[in-house]
């Protein structure tokens, strides 16, 4: 399907990485379909966002609690994020 109707070229395809769009949609094929595919248009047309990307300092933000998800979403189901600046 993917491939197919060519809205994007994937990179990985493999089971793991699209079972995250799967699960992410509640197994909900056209959504995830549409997440995929808004996902990897995105990739290719910000390119400079994925450039250089210090996966280490990336994980020292979740470990220093500057960024925080809770367990629970808002009213519509967003994700709510907490971001910690400055001094304590």
């Amino acid at each position: 399907m993917i491939y197919e109707r060519g809205e994007c070229m994937p990179h990985r395809t493999d089971d793991a990485f699209l079972l995250r769009f799967l699960r992410a949609r509640y197994f909900v094929l056209e959504r995830a379909h549409r997440l995929f595919v808004n996902y990897y248009n995105f990739k290719e047309n910000n390119p400079e966002i994925f450039e250089g990307v210090n996966l280490m300092k990336l994980q020292e933000l979740g470990t220093t609690n500057i960024i925080t998800v809770p367990p629970y979403r808002e009213q519509t189901g967003r994700r709510i994020l907490l971001y910690r600046m400055g001094k304590k």
